[in-house]
């Protein structure tokens, strides 16, 4: 009787860990560098000129509006390389967005290990 009483207290724990973890909602993206053609780059939306780089922050959120223990492990990937590219920067969640040809795409956004989201992406014509 006792190891069962033991075996329900420890799922008892190891419930109550899993549901201290955050529950993703959303990603915020602030843009870090100032491109040479205008960039719009709104909460979870992404709008810039072929030809164009812009480095972004990510910062995620959870439901409960709580901050992921260390950002959580983020991963950003472009569901359409024709379109734009995104590349990771060292430390801090920063990436590196470019766009490479007029167009629609969603960038995945991977949250440990999970398709979480996606961010749409509107890659125009470059000014001339």
């Amino acid at each position: 009787m006792k190891s069962a009483a033991q075996h329900f207290a420890w799922i008892a724990l190891a419930l109550g860990g899993l549901a201290c973890q955050p529950s993703y909602d959303t990603i915020s993206l602030t843009t870090q560098s100032t491109p040479p053609a205008p960039v719009t780059v709104r909460g979870n939306r992404v709008e810039l000129p072929a030809g164009t780089a812009v480095v972004v922050k990510a910062d995620l959120k959870s439901e409960t509006r709580e901050g992921y223990p260390g950002n959580g492990e983020l991963e950003l990937f472009s569901s359409d390389k024709s379109v734009f590219e995104v590349y990771p920067r060292p430390g801090d969640e920063e990436f590196v967005i470019v766009g490479i040809a007029p167009g629609v795409a969603c960038m995945d956004v991977v949250v440990d290990g999970r398709l979480e989201d996606c961010v749409d992406v509107t890659v125009t014509v470059p000014a001339l």
